[in-house]
């Protein structure tokens, strides 16, 4: 008995080593909002989508202005057919054969911005969402975001001062097309995000 000692004492490390190890691991792959990957890897993949992206339909009408409701939620549109510059700051509409389109929605002091955007095809939708993501990632100061930019349903959502009036936003493709909202609360671009059908 005495002789299996060492051996059971040498086990004993190994699975405490092993254990701490496994908890570091994960810790490793939680984001900055304490979902991460760790979390996404476990969940069903419909539930990586905020809003529902990839059960909403494809828009039927080229008509950039159509695809831009009057209302979503308790917001109204207030503007329509701007040029989309916060886009084009972020270098995101560079040949673009369209240029972007802009409307602006409000509900009491409340404004939320959503930019659309027809790309060449998906796969030139996930590049520009891809640039968006390059842009978070070169970033200063504290942000936190989330890019899925793999599969029929990409996005990046983001939480981030830096950028002036659009701290809290959420850009996703949909074919060829490429939705782009940003507002100054989280609450705003629930709701804007959430009741665009697209």
């Amino acid at each position: 008995m005495l002789k299996k000692l060492p051996a059971i004492f040498a086990l004993l490390i190994l699975v405490v080593v092993c254990g701490a190890a496994l908890v570091y691991g994960i810790g490793l792959l939680r984001d900055e909002d304490g979902g991460g990957l760790g979390e996404m890897l476990t969940r069903p993949e419909r539930l990586l989508y905020p809003y529902d992206l990839d059960e909403r339909p494809k828009p039927a009408t080229t008509d950039r202005l159509a695809l831009l409701p009057e209302t979503l939620g308790a917001f109204r549109q207030v503007d329509a057919g701007l040029p989309g510059a916060f886009a084009t700051d972020l270098g995101m509409t560079q040949g673009l054969h369209d240029s972007p389109i802009e409307a602006i929605y409000a509900s009491g002091d409340d404004t939320a911005h959503v930019i659309l955007m027809r790309c060449d095809s998906p796969a030139d939708t996930k590049e520009r969402l891809a640039v968006l993501r390059d842009k978070l990632v070169e970033a200063d100061g504290v942000k936190t975001y989330r890019a899925e930019l793999v599969g029929a349903h990409p996005y990046v959502k983001y939480r981030y001062g830096g950028w002036g009036a659009a701290p809290h936003g959420l850009a996703w493709g949909n074919g060829e097309w490429l939705f782009f909202v940003f507002a100054e609360t989280g609450d705003a671009l629930d709701v804007v995000a959430g009741e665009l059908p697209y």
